[in-house]
């Protein structure tokens, strides 16, 4: 399972093919459905922080979703912050022309006390 923050990039063609299942591919719907009241974050939160997700690709840094308008989020601030503290992320290439870069993020599993 995966979250494929940008739907639009051929890279969610590619997480197909490669036999990974979007948990979530229409990402705006998602923002707006959970802004709206109209579904809750905590079942995607708990797959997160609980590393069923492994991997999450985000089209461009996390400041750069962080400092959109509000009309252009594509995503909760919760959910990135979520993502953020739950998975190791680095930039792998550069998405497009005008400077968005596509971010891996691994799952990282929580450190245990001993």
């Amino acid at each position: 399972m995966c979250v494929d923050i940008n739907p639009g990039y051929l890279h969610t063609y590619d997480l197909v093919k490669a036999g990974h299942k979007p948990l979530i591919y229409d990402n705006f719907q998602y923002h707006l459905m959970s802004v709206n009241g109209i579904v809750t974050y905590e079942p995607i939160f708990d797959l997160i922080r609980s590393g069923r997700v492994p991997y999450v690709i985000l089209d461009d840094t996390f400041e750069s979703h962080y400092n959109r308008k509000y009309s252009e989020r594509f995503w909760p601030t919760a959910l990135l912050d979520n993502v953020k503290e739950n998975y190791n992320c680095r930039t792998v290439f550069e998405a497009d022309k005008a400077g968005r870069q596509m971010i891996l993020c691994g799952y990282k599993p929580p450190v245990s006390a001993l």
